[in-house]
């Protein structure tokens, strides 16, 4: 995109480019109109827990995208917030634009037969092994929660990695353990599937830009989430969200969430009434597409100005 996106730009004859990750390329001419989405700031905030390739790309071309795009879209409050404490003042040019509820129907799922104990709680984890998921120290949790409870089940939606990431004890007791399945390379079907079956979702990452298993698991399933402002965030708009926080002692993580499990109202998560409009895919393109300036304002349709 670097080397080839200018050219493309010049004999398309474009007006306008939108940077959808964090990058808008270099060499573009000064008269295109240029934006870009910011869905977190890992280079900065979390590095170490990035692949060092994408560590040296993402921390050289995006801040200097930021810095050159006439237009900032955050996918929350929280990214804005950390975007204009890493530049150190305020970002007038920046907006917030939440990612949208995707509402087509999924069919044919492709995922096994649910676990047939009706008093099995089942939880679900979705996520890659990147550190900041923090997937290797909830499993060390569910291990012990599983000792506590003979009737909680653990579904895992992941990529590769793994050996990577879970040291080789860690990694042979997930592998062999009866309570958890692993699922590699599901369809949209299955996972939504599995949203469905489960009873609670559970969110342990240390850090998110957003976090998009909040909303597919919304009308399907609970939410357990870390306590990290940005789940702060969602849960003060989605009912159905409680949060727990995962950094304390092991043992003591573990009896809180033994309560929870306990106690909790098991509802599927819900957008708040009052927050509805802000989760709709089209607010987010309208948002996008009035500031970019391809529309008067962001209530009108921007079915007009998205098109190639």
């Amino acid at each position: 995109m670097q080397l080839r996106a200018a050219k493309i730009a010049k004999i398309l004859g474009a007006t306008d480019f939108l940077g959808t990750q964090h990058v808008v390329p270099l060499g573009l001419s000064e008269h295109l109109n240029t934006g870009v989405i910011v869905h977190d700031l890992v280079f900065d905030l979390y590095p170490e827990t990035m692949l060092p390739s994408n560590r040296l790309l993402s921390g050289y071309f995006a801040p200097r995208s930021i810095r050159s795009a006439q237009h900032i879209f955050c996918v929350s409050d929280t990214t804005l917030y950390d975007l204009e404490s890493y530049f150190h003042r305020t970002l007038p040019n920046a907006a917030v634009s939440y990612a949208g509820m995707t509402t087509q129907a999924l069919t044919a799922p492709e995922v096994p037969s649910p676990v047939t104990e009706q008093n099995a709680i089942r939880l679900l984890v979705v996520g890659s092994m990147e550190p900041r998921k923090n997937v290797a120290r909830f499993l060390s949790i569910f291990l012990q929660l599983a000792q506590l409870d003979q009737n909680v089940r653990l579904d895992i939606v992941s990529g590769g990695g793994w050996g990577k990431v879970l040291d080789p004890a860690l990694y042979q007791s997930v592998m062999t353990h009866p309570m958890i399945k692993i699922h590699h390379g599901i369809s949209d079907a299955a996972l939504d599937t599995l949203y469905r079956e489960v009873d609670f979702l559970v969110f342990p990452s240390i850090y998110e830009g957003f976090g998009l298993p909040i909303l597919e698991a919304v009308g399907k399933c609970h939410v357990i989430a870390n306590d990290i402002p940005v789940f702060r965030e969602l849960a003060a708009k989605i009912d159905g969200v409680d949060l727990l926080d995962f950094s304390v002692d092991e043992h003591e993580v573990v009896q809180r969430l033994a309560k929870l499990l306990d106690e909790v109202n098991r509802c599927p998560a819900r957008i708040k009434p009052d927050y509805l409009k802000q989760f709709e895919w089209s607010t987010c393109a309208n948002t996008i597409a009035a500031g970019m300036g391809l529309i008067e304002h962001a209530g009108t349709s921007a079915a007009a100005a998205m098109t190639v």
